[in-house]
């Protein structure tokens, strides 16, 4: 919800190319819709939306995946990140193929959530992929004018796939990222990683169910005191 009620959702829609564009629609109160704005990037391929949030003065950022430059049906992907202001004006948009290890993302991975800081810094989450690690659980944090500020990323004991799946920010600016992390013998488990404001990794806290085989963290959320619960 923005700061005046509004309604904002953000998903896929094929475009004039054939294509699917980031497509995001407002609505007000009642249910009118206010405004369609849709992105398509250079490349003219598949693009996914898979994140949205909402800023105090009613801007909206949208994450998502947004293929890269190269040859061929699937070139690599990238992570994007779009902000318009409440009228729908596009400010900005960004897309990062490169981390430190690699590409941000290759094939059908996907930029995974958003969240905004105390500062209204975008907090994006991403998979990373290195040849040395497979893919890493990847976190870059952009400041309201879209510049870069840092990026991080999670790679557990086993030095195989950690994928995140969710995002939550703390009132002090700490960042929690739940990840599925293959473990050293345990299969896939949960995976709770906390970052400090500057992207300094604190702590991070592993749960491998009763099977010793499949735990897929979905979903973290903090409650009133500011616990993490993860599912």
């Amino acid at each position: 919800l923005g700061p005046d009620g509004g309604v904002h959702v953000t998903g896929s829609s094929s475009g004039p190319t054939g294509y699917p564009d980031f497509t995001t629609v407002k609505y007000n109160t009642q249910g009118t819709e206010l405004w369609v704005r849709r992105y398509a990037d250079p490349e003219n391929r598949s693009r996914t939306a898979t994140a949205i949030a909402v800023d105090a003065a009613g801007g909206v950022y949208v994450a998502g995946s947004s293929p890269g430059p190269g040859p061929g049906p699937r070139p690599g992907t990238g992570a994007a990140l779009v902000k318009y202001d409440s009228n729908g004006k596009e400010l900005w948009a960004r897309r990062e193929f490169q981390s430190a290890a690699g590409s941000y993302m290759t094939d059908a991975a996907l930029a995974v959530d958003l969240a905004l800081d105390p500062a209204e810094n975008a907090i994006l989450s991403a998979i990373s992929h290195d040849p040395a690690t497979e893919f890493n659980a990847a976190v870059a944090k952009y400041d309201s004018a879209g510049q870069l500020l840092w990026s991080s990323e999670y790679d557990g004991p086993a030095h195989r796939s950690d994928a995140p799946s969710g995002v939550v920010v703390a009132s002090a600016g700490n960042i929690h990222l739940a990840v599925t992390s293959v473990g050293e013998g345990t299969g896939a488990d949960f995976a709770a990683v906390k970052l400090a404001p500057g992207g300094q990794r604190l702590w991070d806290a592993r749960h491998d169910g009763p099977g010793i085989s499949s735990d897929h963290a979905m979903r973290m959320a903090l409650d009133a005191q500011e616990n993490i619960v993860a599912a």
